[in-house]
C-alpha cells in the first residue's frame, strides 16, 4: 500500500461539503450550515496497532439524522479514497456500531480493550489481493 502523503492539515474544499485533509481524507455533510456528519480515513487511529492501515475513523452523524444512509455515504466516500491510496485492505475499532459495518461488509476481527473501553476491531477488503508474480 502506497503511503499518505505528509501532515498537513489545512483542507481543501472539493464537491459541496466534503474536505481533503493531507493526512489522508475527512468528508463531511451538511444540512444547510449545521454540521450533520463527518468521517475520516487516516494512517492509523489505534496506536496499540501500528502494523494496520489505513483506518476509517471519526464516523458521526447527529441522531436527528439517522437513517438517512448519511454513515453509509461517507464511509463509502473515504472508502474510494482508500483506494484511490492503494489499500486493499482497511480497519477501523468501534465501540457500539459493529452491526452497522457488519451489515456494511466489514468484518470482525477481535474484541479487546483500548484506552480501558472494549472495542470490536474490524477489517474490510477492498479489493481482491493481486497473486504474487
Amino acid at each position: 500500500m502506497g503511503a499518505f502523503p505528509g501532515r498537513n492539515y489545512t483542507g481543501k474544499r472539493v464537491q459541496g461539503p466534503v474536505f481533503v485533509i493531507k493526512l489522508g481524507f475527512a468528508g463531511a455533510t451538511t444540512s444547510g450550515s449545521q454540521l450533520v456528519g463527518s468521517a475520516a480515513l487516516v494512517q492509523n487511529d489505534m496506536d496499540t496497532k501500528p502494523d494496520l492501515a489505513p483506518w476509517l475513523a471519526a464516523v458521526y452523524v447527529k441522531e436527528a439524522f439517522w437513517h438517512q444512509r448519511i454513515a453509509s455515504e461517507l464511509i463509502s466516500r473515504c472508502e474510494d479514497e482508500a483506494i484511490r491510496f492503494n489499500a486493499n485492505v482497511w480497519y477501523l475499532y468501534t465501540e457500539f456500531a459493529s452491526m452497522l459495518y457488519e451489515k456494511l461488509g466489514w468484518r470482525h476481527m477481535e474484541r479487546c480493550a483500548y484506552r480501558r473501553v472494549a472495542v470490536d476491531v474490524m477489517c474490510k477488503q477492498i479489493r481482491p489481493l493481486s497473486p504474487p508474480r
